[in-house]
């Protein structure tokens, strides 16, 4: 789970979207939650 949060926190679509919180978590801010999952999507990553 760490390389995950490592590559999301990366990608340049994400990273003005969420805050790395340590090895394993992804803050993310409610007012950005939206564009966050949107750009999941984009990038292919399944939403439950």
């Amino acid at each position: 789970m760490g390389a995950l949060a490592t590559l999301l926190a990366g990608d340049r679509r994400l990273r003005a979207l969420c805050t790395r919180l340590g090895e394993r978590q992804l803050a993310v801010p409610a007012e950005k939650l939206p564009a966050f999952r949107k750009a999941l999507l984009g990038l292919g990553y399944p939403l439950a």
